[in-house]
């Protein structure tokens, strides 16, 4: 489509409204499932609103988005965004959907140190002396040295706190203090190690990457009984809406630990006994996908059927785009291969890697590793075509609406 002049920009947004949506024509309805991430919808539509500024700035065009507005049962919140073209026709309709599993992220967000140190050993015992950690060293190096940081980060702190208490306490004993005040002052000085430790590494998000890895573990170990009985709720709206107001185009994305879901979503969705009407308009989008981190435990039965169920004829299109600039996901590594299903050619499903530090023109390995959080987001981001790597998020949900039947692939 040609570049249009540079227009007014028009985006609103507001407060989350308890009320259900008008009725209407829907070109392209996006479900989207965020990774390990607490803070929720308004995060998410503040990012999208930012987002879609710098890309009208960029294009030209002009678009409209709405207030974030939940459905009914709370289980999604969806916010419009509308492009019109010279004649007032509705050039691009986007319905963007937000899925909760925010709340069980909070509730599987452990803040005590000492819970998610009994925890941290007991996930870490699976890795380093079961043999998991030398199994994902083979798919992915960089994913195994993720996996190590968190213990590697903690293993420091303590010998520090350990060191630095030792050598306090005992130049305090050369002073003539009265026992036990040194060794007292030793403690003292090794838990002020330990508490900067905890908050330097949450200022990195290493905790961050610790309790998103302690989660997907946790799926594998058949503790995914609250998320399971949560996606079964979004099957069910997701064919409510789409019954009530049909879009042309549906595309689900799953970002991060959200790949896993979203894919358990999909097998969900396929299970229903509606999803025939859904089924030609749907496919799948992953973005810095975790799918073998869960795939590879052999626990993961559960797991293991969605993964077949995806695969069997009529197969949904998914596309999986990573980047081996991103430490935090398995770039370019098929999920069925990781935990050794057999799936019949043709190979499912399709992948593209694409270079993410020149968006933020990073040109060192160590800056690179610096800005992995920023990296882990910019699947999600806008950037200009010369340094997109050939893959923009806003360009593939905004392409113009396809009409009032599915004629052309979501991200073809």
């Amino acid at each position: 489509m040609a570049k249009q002049k540079p227009g007014r920009r028009s985006i609103a947004c507001g407060r989350e409204l308890m009320m259900e949506v008008p009725d209407h024509s829907v070109g392209r309805r996006v479900y989207y499932v965020s990774g390990f991430d607490p803070r929720g919808a308004p995060f998410y539509h503040r990012f999208f609103s930012q987002q879609l500024t710098r890309f009208t700035e960029r294009t030209g065009r002009v678009f409209s988005m709405g207030p974030r507005r939940k459905d009914g049962r709370g289980l999604l919140s969806r916010w419009q965004v509308k492009e019109e073209g010279d004649v007032g026709a509705v050039v691009c309709n986007l319905d963007y959907c937000f899925l909760h599993w925010d709340d069980i992220v909070r509730g599987a967000w452990v803040r005590d140190p000492i819970r998610l140190l009994r925890s941290g050993l007991l996930m870490y015992n699976y890795y380093l002396l079961q043999g998991a950690l030398w199994r994902i060293r083979r798919i992915s190096y960089p994913a195994a040295i993720c996996i190590l940081v968190p213990f590697g980060v903690a293993l420091v702190a303590m010998l520090l706190a350990i060191l630095a208490g030792f050598v306090v306490g005992s130049l305090a004993a050369t002073t003539g203090l009265v026992a036990p005040l040194p060794w007292l002052l030793a403690l003292t000085i090794g838990l002020g190690v330990l508490v900067v430790a905890w908050q330097l590494a949450e200022q990195l998000k290493i905790v961050w990457m610790f309790r998103s890895m302690q989660f997907t573990r946790l799926i594998g170990q058949s503790g995914d009984g609250a998320l399971r009985g949560r996606l079964k709720l979004h099957a069910l709206a997701i064919l409510e809406l789409e019954q009530r107001e049909p879009a042309a185009e549906i595309l689900i994305v799953g970002h991060s630990i959200g790949s896993l879901v979203m894919a358990m979503l999909a097998a969900e969705l396929r299970r229903q006994p509606g999803f025939a009407v859904i089924g030609p308009k749907l496919s799948l989008l992953t973005l810095g996908q975790i799918l073998p981190f869960l795939a590879e435990q052999a626990s993961a039965k559960t797991f293991h059927r969605d993964l077949v169920e995806l695969s069997l004829e009529p197969r949904l299109p998914w596309l999986d785009v990573s980047s081996t600039d991103d430490f935090l996901c398995f770039p370019g590594v098929d999920p069925y291969a990781s935990c050794g299903l057999d799936i019949p050619e043709p190979a499912y499903l399709v992948m593209e890697l694409i270079p993410l530090a020149q968006r933020q023109a990073l040109t060192s390995l160590w800056e690179v590793i610096k800005h992995q959080l920023g990296l882990h987001f910019e699947y999600i981001a806008t950037a200009d075509p010369e340094r997109s790597g050939g893959f923009d998020y806003l360009e593939l949900v905004l392409k113009p609406a396809a009409g009032s039947v599915l004629n052309e692939h979501p991200f073809s």
